[in-house]
């Protein structure tokens, strides 16, 4: 039922023109998932676990496996 349910949100969010962002990915299975129903951002702890406002830039501007793994699956 949960995927009836993300199939209807990514069918009308592109009905009319909106973007989606999924949230609470933990999975690669997840994340291909929704990838596959059209949603193309999203976060959770497969991506990262919560920082600090003040370690954001940081976060993101150093590579690690773990970004690499984000960018394959999205």
């Amino acid at each position: 039922t949960s995927r009836k349910v993300l199939t209807a949100v990514a069918g009308l969010s592109a009905a009319l023109g909106l973007s989606i962002t999924a949230e609470g990915i933990e999975t690669e299975e997840q994340a291909r998932q929704l990838s596959d129903l059209g949603c193309a951002r999203g976060q959770g702890f497969l991506f990262s676990r919560p920082v600090p406002a003040s370690q954001i830039v940081q976060t993101f501007n150093e590579p690690s496996s773990k970004d690499q793994k984000s960018a394959a699956v999205a």
